[in-house]
């Protein structure tokens, strides 16, 4: 066996591994259940947070890629998800509205952009001309986490959690507009 056939078998065994593994089970991906109900919250809620807390939704930005090649051909694989666990979320049960609802929703749509925006940037991404690609590649995955991360924190810290009903109407908005600026990387 010569060093082309043993490189193209271990990609073939690493493309297939990655790919091959299934979301977290019990995790909600935004692809097949986007809209959160109060069912998708059965975990409890911590000690350590204030009473006046109401719910907490608990997701994730999922990342898989890997390579494939065929002769010459290098094929650049990859999947992203925005997951939703709902055995980490919870609810108060004095608190059970629909505008918290709708406020812990647009946590999963933020989660589901920054999916988007990452899905863009690895379909734009030259992985021919890159030196380390395993390097580039998490680079790019922890930006994007970042930033995602960033506009949580600033959309709750704007909403004041939800409490401000015309900030959190803004950011309805804001994000249906983003969300539809790259619908074209929807899962």
């Amino acid at each position: 066996m010569n060093l082309n056939s043993f490189c193209f078998i271990i990609s073939m065994v690493l493309s297939y591994a990655v790919f091959s593994q299934d979301i977290s089970p019990g995790w909600n991906d935004y692809k097949t259940h986007s809209q959160l109900t109060w069912k998708d919250f059965i975990g409890n809620k911590p000690e350590l947070y204030p009473d006046s807390s109401a719910a907490e939704v608990d997701m994730n930005l999922d990342f898989k890629w890997g390579y494939q090649t065929e002769g010459i051909e290098i094929q650049f694989l990859y999947e992203v998800y925005a997951l939703q666990n709902p055995f980490a979320s919870w609810v108060d049960p004095r608190h059970k509205r629909d505008d918290v609802l709708a406020h812990e929703q647009l946590h999963f749509d933020i989660t589901e952009l920054h999916a988007r925006i990452l899905r863009k940037r690895l379909s734009e991404f030259d992985y021919i001309n890159t030196r380390n690609l395993r390097r580039q590649v998490n680079r790019m995955y922890e930006q994007v986490k970042i930033t995602w991360k960033s506009m949580e924190k600033e959309y709750d810290k704007e909403t004041n959690h939800g409490i401000l009903t015309e900030q959190q109407s803004l950011w309805v908005e804001k994000v249906a507009l983003l969300l539809e600026k790259y619908s074209q990387f929807k899962s």
